[in-house]
């Protein structure tokens, strides 16, 4: 029976590495969501990658998010839900941050990118608690933090120095807490990291609604 996936934030970053790991293998069934079908497309053709069913989602545009259910009938809507909820496989795993981390903001004392935090936070309490509602329908939630990932494309943008030295300050930070040197990651590898973590885990183990 096929796999199907749907990955959100699909074109660029650690969304797009997980299309282009999961695309190439025959029983899966990669659903991506993006914001530019035509941008999308592109680099999908660059990459050789035609296994992809792009769906065009933007959360900013109110007007575009509810058009886009009518492209397809209500009925199949519903069939195909059903049909999810009722597979053997039944994950939905939100991608964090340790930025999003109480225990890890409060020993290390850090207090830059608040918004992004507190939207992590936010993010983790809500999958805390789409667990605690759909556990017993065998839906395991739950949120993975990747690590530092790689996402800049094009050249490394000079900044100025008062910002330069904040973000070696950060990175400071990270490194006495977990007492190495962060190295950041590639997507591709991240990608296929997050995905094996993700294979392992179930409700039985207890990871529903972790972080």
């Amino acid at each position: 029976m096929p796999t199907s996936y749907l990955i959100t934030g699909a074109a660029r970053g650690l969304g797009d590495a997980l299309v282009k790991v999961l695309a190439p293998k025959p029983g899966n069934i990669v659903l991506a969501l993006i914001r530019s079908k035509a941008a999308a497309e592109h680099r999908l053709a660059a990459d050789n990658i035609t296994n992809v069913h792009g769906l065009v989602a933007d959360v900013t545009d109110d007007k575009a998010l509810k058009w886009k259910p009518s492209e397809n009938e209500p009925a199949t809507i519903i069939a195909d839900t059903q049909q999810s909820i009722t597979s053997q496989i039944k994950k939905v795993v939100a991608v964090s941050s340790g930025m999003g981390d109480i225990d890890m903001i409060n020993e290390i004392r850090l207090s830059n990118a608040a918004p992004y935090a507190i939207s992590k936070g936010a993010l983790n309490v809500l999958i805390a608690k789409l667990n605690a509602a759909y556990e017993g329908e065998g839906i395991l939630f739950m949120a993975i933090r990747p690590g530092r990932v790689d996402t800049l494309e094009g050249d490394m943008p000079l900044l100025p120095a008062p910002i330069l030295s904040r973000a070696k300050g950060i990175e400071a930070k990270f490194e006495a807490y977990v007492g190495a040197k962060v190295v950041p990651t590639r997507p591709e590898i991240a990608a296929r990291c997050v995905l094996a973590a993700v294979d392992r885990q179930s409700l039985a183990g207890g990871l529903g609604g972790s972080f």
